[in-house]
């Protein structure tokens, strides 16, 4: 997936779900890209999609983008460039993978 689909993914399922923020983090199974928000994290760490370890505020920290809260704070640009360059990195990682 290309991160500015990961992105509108994101932002579009915040907007349906009245404003809820969205997170885009790499998965651990398949080498693929999961968007979720805070309730579907606990499934997702059942699952073994997220590490069993990992708390929320870590993917907060490790996300490479997140939608804005209810209460509108958004990512900082800075921010947002970072996670766009791990995006990159970790897709090129995969690549190299395959």
């Amino acid at each position: 997936m290309v991160y500015s689909k990961a992105v509108r993914k994101a932002e579009s399922a915040s907007a349906k779900d009245n404003g809820n923020r969205y997170y885009v983090m790499p998965s651990t199974v398949r080498g693929k890209v999961i968007i979720f928000d805070r309730s579907q994290f606990r499934i997702l760490k059942r699952k073994h999609y997220i590490k069993e370890s990992m708390k929320m505020q870590d993917c907060v920290k490790n996300c490479f983008y997140h939608t804005r809260d209810k209460a509108g704070n958004a990512m900082h640009p800075l921010l947002v460039e970072k996670g766009r360059k791990r995006f990159l990195q970790w897709s090129l990682y995969r690549k190299e993978e395959k």
